[in-house]
């Protein structure tokens, strides 16, 4: 029997959990989930249907931000903090795998920074993941960003919105 677990964003679907392999079926609905990492696990986001933005910590004050689309897939590395936004309601599959051949996955292998919502963050409320906080006060301004890892790693260079990515100024 598939266990069904209610969270803010939607709900998780357990299709399967050995010490090799945790796959998930997301009912991705509105909001995040928790800005959160793996020890242990690499969680791998393949979306079926629907839209995801996920951001990754890449460094201390720098996040990657990815836009997921069907048939995108994006791999988080073991011990990176990340999130994901749900842009566009839909179906995502997560699958969690060892990052290392002696390790197992287990559900206990989360460690949470905060938690998640169903409705996205209103003006003022902080997030560490700060690009991510400023793209999600509306589904609006949710565009394809950053263009490089150097880019967003770089000091900050006026606000967002006033970016240039690949010759597009957003």
């Amino acid at each position: 029997m598939i266990e069904v677990i209610e969270k803010p964003w939607g709900a998780c679907h357990r299709v399967c959990e050995t010490d090799e392999m945790i796959f998930d079926r997301l009912e991705v609905r509105s909001g995040y989930c928790s800005l959160h990492r793996h020890v242990y696990m690499t969680n791998r986001f393949y979306v079926r249907s629907g839209r995801i933005a996920v951001t990754v910590e890449a460094g201390p004050s720098c996040w990657t931000y990815h836009e997921l689309s069907p048939g995108s897939v994006l791999d988080v590395p073991c011990d990176l903090r990340h999130r994901f936004a749900v842009i566009e309601p839909g179906v995502v599959w997560e699958i969690y795998f060892p990052a290392a051949g002696w390790a197992e996955c287990h559900r206990g292998d989360i460690l949470r920074s905060d938690e998640g919502n169903s409705e996205f963050p209103k003006d003022g409320q902080y997030f560490p993941d700060d690009i991510f906080s400023r793209i999600v006060r509306s589904t609006s301004a949710l565009k394809p960003f950053p263009a490089s890892h150097e880019e967003l790693c770089s000091p900050r260079h006026g606000p967002l919105e006033s970016r240039t990515v690949n010759g597009t100024r957003h």
